[in-house]
């Protein structure tokens, strides 16, 4: 619990919210612990739409940051990424992406791996973390996926 945590002599916790982008049956208000327990709003954000599938390259960054398949009535509170920095920006907190990357299976998606580059180096963000354990069924950096690699090392 945050509050034991801090209330430990000698230390500085930062606690991380972290949802994933589109879960959609969680509206983001209805699940925020609140600002007294968290310190950034972390965000996991794979190159999967959640709604139709498609990669950022097939669909485009903008459907694939608003989520715009599922949420059709443009709830601000639905958990897509841009809402998502919304919630962060209007709850003053940081944001982060502790976990993105490309599913093993999907396309050598260099497009998604380029605009994530461009939001993290024009914003500001805590942190960033592609998912890089060749586990879990996500793609690491190198051979496997190499357009993307390129791009993540044009990008970083």
């Amino acid at each position: 619990r945050p509050t034991a945590s801090r209330s430990v002599a000698g230390t500085h916790f930062l606690f991380v919210w972290n949802p994933n982008v589109c879960t959609q049956a969680f509206p983001l208000d209805e699940w925020y612990p609140g600002n007294s327990y968290v310190d950034i709003i972390g965000v996991d954000a794979y190159d999967q739409d959640c709604g139709t599938l498609d990669t950022v390259a097939q669909e485009g960054w903008s459907a694939y940051a608003n989520d715009s398949s599922a949420n059709t009535p443009n709830d601000p509170n639905f958990p897509s990424l841009n809402n998502m920095e919304a919630f962060a920006v209007a709850h003053g907190k940081a944001m982060a992406f502790p976990e993105w990357g490309i599913g093993t299976g999907l396309s050598d998606d260099a497009t998604y791996v380029a605009d994530m580059g461009n939001m993290f180096n024009s914003d500001d963000f805590s942190f960033q973390s592609y998912f890089d354990t060749n586990d879990d069924g996500i793609a690491p950096l190198g051979s496997a996926i190499p357009n993307a690699t390129a791009a993540y090392s044009k990008a970083f």
